[in-house]
């Protein structure tokens, strides 16, 4: 009477079943916990946008009723305000309708170009803080360059100053005035 060998061959093909199906358990909790991610950026993003459309409701309140101290150039803080003469368009443009020197702090700008760079003066040779991913937020600190700078973005060439921002890390600096703007746009032209 002869026995039977025992063949370890349907248990082989049992791990296999059971290591394929453990990766594809894996792979789900990864995608699921991927996707509520960016749901909640989402959320977030669009919680901001409904701060920012506040803001930039008070901004234009601020900007249509110029009778407020903090709404316009001051003689102490923009020498063209002192000669007599108005700030430029672009300075305005950039720091989403505030102008050059304004005493009102804490406007919200958005940036508009990928990658923009967050530096320690209002030039391209300052050492660089920050890089900054497009759409964050960051916070207008009053302070705009009198004069502007050409810069090639690619499919255009920008004349901007530059504006002095706070990133919401805390960080401090200057950014170029075509990488933001109050609403949440993607700048034309830039790769």
């Amino acid at each position: 009477m002869t026995r039977a060998k025992k063949s370890y061959l349907p248990s082989i093909e049992m791990m296999i079943i059971i290591v394929f199906f453990g990766c594809f358990i894996l792979w789900a909790i990864k995608q699921c916990n991927d996707t509520q991610q960016q749901y909640q950026t989402e959320l977030e993003l669009e919680v901001s946008e409904e701060e920012g459309d506040a803001a930039e409701s008070e901004m234009v309140d601020t900007i249509a009723n110029p009778a407020t101290p903090s709404a316009g150039p001051t003689a102490a803080t923009d020498p063209s305000a002192a000669a007599g003469t108005a700030a430029a368009p672009s300075a305005t443009q950039a720091a989403g309708g505030i102008k050059a020197g304004s005493t009102s702090d804490g406007a919200r700008l958005y940036v508009t170009i990928d990658g923009l760079k967050l530096r320690t003066g209002p030039s391209l040779d300052s050492p660089v803080i920050l890089t900054i991913p497009l759409f964050n937020q960051v916070t207008f600190l009053g302070e705009i360059t009198d004069s502007t700078q050409k810069i090639n973005l690619g499919m255009e060439i920008a004349d901007e100053p530059w504006v002095k921002v706070r990133h919401r890390r805390g960080h401090e600096g200057w950014v170029y005035g075509a990488g933001v703007h109050y609403a949440r746009i993607k700048r034309k032209g830039v790769r």
